[in-house]
């Protein structure tokens, strides 16, 4: 019996580990999960404030709640959200969705 909850135990942790592994933070220092369809990315902090939610289009169109619309882009040194005279950079990092690998690859900067 032990060995059958040390092991559900391990996968687990190995699960919640993984999902949590890799959050992306902004240059702002938030944090926030990534997921995606088919029209874009929505990243959503971690700390829970649903007005810091962004959305990132399949056609380089951005929104947030309290900026409203803007555009982003990616580049070799990461990627960033432009609204106005506001700017969300995610420096050194990738975004990635697994159902559709070629979401934002047309949105360099």
């Amino acid at each position: 019996m032990w060995k059958a909850w040390i092991a559900l135990s391990a996968v687990c942790f190995s699960l919640t580990a993984n999902a949590a592994a890799n959050p992306y933070v902004s240059s702002d220092g938030l944090e926030y999960e990534a997921s995606c369809n088919v029209h874009g990315f929505k990243l959503v902090p971690t700390s829970g404030g649903e007005v810091e939610t962004l959305y990132l289009g399949e056609n380089c169109d951005a929104f947030h709640k309290k900026y409203r619309t803007g555009k982003w882009c990616w580049a070799n040194g990461g990627f960033s959200a432009e609204f106005g005279g506001k700017n969300i950079g995610f420096p050194r990092q990738e975004l990635n969705c697994s159902s559709n690998e070629e979401l934002g690859t047309k949105c360099r900067c």
